[in-house]
């Protein structure tokens, strides 16, 4: 790379941090981090004017702050206006959402289908946040029936915006990195599809740590259901791609673990205070299924990344075995995920969702590679014409041409002076 690329790579990396790190307000770090970001990215995709995108994220700055700057005028006190913070939070979520969105997008030559996938989690958390603040602003009994609905939009828009935040540092990260030498492989549509169903379990996984009524366990679950029906299609073109048989075995496990998730609705220990253990625990098929997918895929590529997630797979398949059964043979009812230290290194994981984006990076990645990368074909292309030149008529491939004073003929001999 050039000293100005590794600058602005440099750059793409301190973004891609701001914005994995990025909440519901904004503050003065994080719009200088993410101003250095759009930097970054402008010198490295060459779009100019997506340094100005730095005045959406100072305008979502200016909203997160407005009841605090408002003064108070008669009975009207800003600050402790419950309507007001839920507004100007929103809207200073949208700004900085639209920034986000508007940066990842113009990656997607150097990334391939993975901005994509973030932009639209990202849109989704908007709307989910929308229909939650419109709630919380009209409720005031979060117990009826709109409230658990508020609930339930509350956990979508954590999970989305933690799937497509991820997602979205992901590529701005990717962008500033050299393109990685990844060809279209077949069952790529499969793979991108499991991209999907991964970012979906981020959001299920994320709906069980706020599951205190059963409309929203009962939406979780379905979560659930189609996000590891869509991990199958996904293993199945991983099957296609070069997993080859270690991928249908993570199939198999995945489709014990739907088989099992029924059960928790009939369990004899089912409770909403314990929902989000059963919840977990037939999950744990599907994660240990992933984790011997990506650590034995061996013709798969980025094997360190791979190797890094079955590494983080196989420690919440640990914590939530361990912790989960010490928890459900407890007599105490009241029971979240947070009992121990078993369930607090779950927690730490994200009880799977943090493995669980980066497979979906993964897949997303491999199933469909930026444009701009170069094929297997273009490169060993490029090696060759890259070659040094061999003598004429040389049956030595490891003979190479060094400066000479003299001459040398047609036929290749040595021409004296």
């Amino acid at each position: 790379m050039a000293p100005m690329n590794q600058q602005a790579a440099v750059a793409c990396g301190v973004g891609a941090v701001f914005v994995w790190l990025g909440g519901s307000s904004v503050s003065v770090f994080d719009c200088i981090g993410l101003g250095v970001g759009l930097w970054g990215l402008s010198r490295i995709t060459g779009v100019r004017s997506l340094v100005w995108v730095v005045v959406l994220f100072l305008l979502a700055m200016f909203f997160s702050n407005v009841p605090s700057l408002l003064p108070e005028i008669g009975d009207f006190r800003p600050r402790g206006s419950p309507w007001l913070a839920v507004a100007t939070s929103l809207v200073a979520s949208i700004l900085s959402t639209a920034g986000i969105v508007a940066a990842t997008l113009v990656t997607r030559r150097r990334v391939g289908v993975l901005p994509v996938l973030a932009a639209i989690a990202l849109a989704l958390s908007v709307g989910a946040s929308v229909i939650d603040s419109a709630i919380r602003i009209v409720v005031v009994d979060s117990h009826d029936l709109l409230g658990q609905i508020g609930q339930l939009a509350h956990a979508i828009n954590r999970g989305l915006a933690f799937a497509g935040g991820g997602a979205a540092g992901a590529a701005w990260l990717v962008c500033g990195l050299e393109a990685p030498p990844l060809s279209r492989r077949p069952g790529a549509g499969a793979l991108v599809a499991g991209a999907v169903g991964a970012m979906l379990l981020v959001v299920g996984l994320r709906g069980l740590e706020e599951v205190d009524n059963t409309p929203l366990f009962v939406g979780t679950m379905l979560t659930f259901g189609i996000g590891w029906l869509l991990i199958a299609v996904g293993l199945f073109g991983a099957a296609r791609a070069g997993s080859g048989a270690i991928a249908y075995l993570g199939i198999a496990c995945v489709a014990l673990g739907l088989l099992v998730c029924p059960a928790t609705f009939v369990s004899p220990v089912y409770s909403v205070q314990r929902a989000p253990i059963l919840g977990l625990i037939p999950s744990v098929f599907g994660i240990g299924g992933l984790a011997l997918v990506a650590a034995a895929s061996t013709k798969l590529p980025l094997r360190p990344l791979r190797l890094l997630a079955a590494l983080l797979f196989g420690g919440a398949v640990i914590s939530i075995l361990a912790g989960g059964l010490a928890g459900l043979l407890s007599s105490d009812d009241d029971l979240s995920l947070r009992p121990g230290p078993l369930l607090g290194i779950g927690a730490l994981l994200g009880y799977g969702r943090l493995p669980m984006l980066l497979w979906a990076i993964i897949q997303a990645l491999v199933g469909w590679p930026p444009r701009d990368a170069p094929t297997a074909a273009s490169v060993s292309s490029d090696a060759s014409e890259s070659a040094p030149a061999e003598f004429p008529g040389s049956s030595s491939a490891r003979l190479t041409a060094v400066p000479m004073t003299h001459g040398v003929d047609s036929l290749g001999g040595y021409s004296p002076p």
